[in-house]
């Protein structure tokens, strides 16, 4: 089973992509636990350059100016680095 961490502050566009993460999940058909972190301290931990944030396998999918859509979800679990300006991907100890 998958970890995936959600790193926000509950605001609307945490909550969007909680949405739509778990969208994506059962898309893909992907069992996986879904750790939330919203603890300030906890988030800056993990050195993201913005939230929320996804964080699997030591990679990283930054919302900058808008939730990532299932689409873009589905191709972050799936490992794909394809991914529009506004979703940054970045891999740990970058």
């Amino acid at each position: 089973m998958r970890t995936i961490k959600l790193l926000g502050l509950e605001n609307t566009r945490h909550r969007r992509l909680r949405a739509n993460l778990g969208a994506a999940l059962k898309e893909l058909t992907i069992n996986a636990e879904i750790i939330q972190i919203t603890d300030v301290e906890d988030i800056l931990s993990y050195k993201v350059a913005g939230i929320p944030a996804l964080v699997m396998d030591e990679h990283t999918l930054v919302a900058k100016e808008k939730a990532p859509s299932i689409e873009e979800i589905c191709h972050f679990l799936e490992g794909d680095d394809v991914f529009p300006a506004k979703i940054a991907l970045k891999s740990a100890g970058e």
